[in-house]
């Protein structure tokens, strides 16, 4: 996937998003919780509660199954740094 502009926060997002509505995988250089506040799980300035739960965690390697174009994405953005 490319990276996609946020219509309200405005930062482009580089993400993949997983098989039947999953999750998504983000690749950002920031910490986990500038991604979240880049990608609006979090939002300091509103007294909202947010809705459901989020996990924003780092990576450093990974194993599983899924489609060839998941793990191309991934070989790509873990060999950026």
């Amino acid at each position: 996937m490319q990276a996609t502009q946020h219509p309200e926060t405005g930062p482009a997002v580089d993400f993949y998003e997983l098989q039947n509505g999953a999750g998504f995988l983000v690749s950002d250089s920031g910490t986990t919780e500038e991604i979240c506040l880049k990608i609006g799980i979090l939002d300091r300035d509103s007294n909202e509660k947010p809705l459901g739960s989020a996990m924003v965690t780092r990576v450093s390697s990974y194993y599983g199954i899924g489609p060839t174009v998941m793990w191309e994405w991934m070989k790509s953005r873990m060999e950026k740094g």
